[in-house]
């Protein structure tokens, strides 16, 4: 299941990026071309980092 947003409200071109830095190196990085809400952003952390960390 991805992450995405229903409404536009802004009607920007904005590319938002959300990422996670370990120890320096960088774990894990996805590009969103809609407004990162805490829905995303929870979303994100459960489908993406979680995996990665338990890589």
């Amino acid at each position: 299941m991805r992450c995405y947003c229903v409404h536009n409200l802004h009607l920007s071109n904005r590319t938002n990026v959300i990422g996670a830095l370990v120890d320096k190196f960088l774990l894990t990085v996805s590009v969103f071309d809609c407004n990162i809400n805490t829905t995303i952003f929870n979303c994100w952390i459960e489908q993406y980092l979680i995996q990665k960390i338990t890589e």
